[in-house]
């Protein structure tokens, strides 16, 4: 009688994992931002390399941002709107497909800009109140000295008429929008003399 041992395959390697996609997150971004991805934390257990595809999940209504590129490590998109941005990231090493990785990019309005256009600094002027205009953008609310501005946001201009006292005064401008973000103070130096 002949026995026939078993064979075994020793030359077969342990299986192929799939990666594993991972975007890190974004802590803040305002309209207007270039908004930058990573995934470059993405792995693969065998390290081989890998092969990114992004996909702009959703968007806010009105948005045309594009994710450029979208085969790269670390793509970017101009968040042209104020809302939510779903991203989702599947990395391959050319066998296996990793699960989707998935994050939110909430935009937000940005801290309004503000400046003062007239009275200029240092100015003389000889009656009181004074009137202060000026520039702002992504404002809601603009006070001057205390006084609430008219804001004309089509025009992205404020008006105030903000009282002085005879000397030296400073003007002091503050803007504030919907989320809460507020601008820098600018002062303005007047030398009041009254006829």
């Amino acid at each position: 009688m002949i026995a026939l041992a078993g064979c075994s395959d020793s030359g077969a390697g342990p299986e192929n994992t799939a990666p594993v996609a991972v975007v890190r997150p974004v802590t803040a971004a305002a309209r207007g931002d270039t908004v930058v991805l990573d995934g470059t934390a993405s792995s693969d257990a065998e390290e081989d390399s890998l092969r990114f595809t992004w996909t702009m999940v959703s968007k806010p209504a009105g948005s045309s941002a594009e994710l450029v590129p979208t085969d790269a490590p670390s793509p970017a998109f101009v968040a042209d709107r104020v809302g939510s941005y779903q991203v989702s990231l599947v990395v391959s090493d050319g066998n296996k497909s990793s699960t989707p990785a998935q994050a939110a990019v909430i935009v937000t309005i940005p801290a309004p800009r503000l400046t003062i256009d007239s009275p200029a600094d240092e100015a003389i002027v000889t009656s009181s109140p004074t009137t202060v205009t000026g520039s702002v953008s992504d404002a809601s609310a603009v006070t001057v000295n205390g006084v609430v501005a008219t804001v004309n946001a089509s025009l992205g201009t404020f008006t105030a008429s903000v009282p002085l006292t005879p000397g030296s005064n400073a003007i002091v401008a503050a803007a504030r929008n919907p989320t809460g973000n507020g601008s820098p103070e600018i002062a303005v130096h007047l030398n009041t003399a009254h006829a």
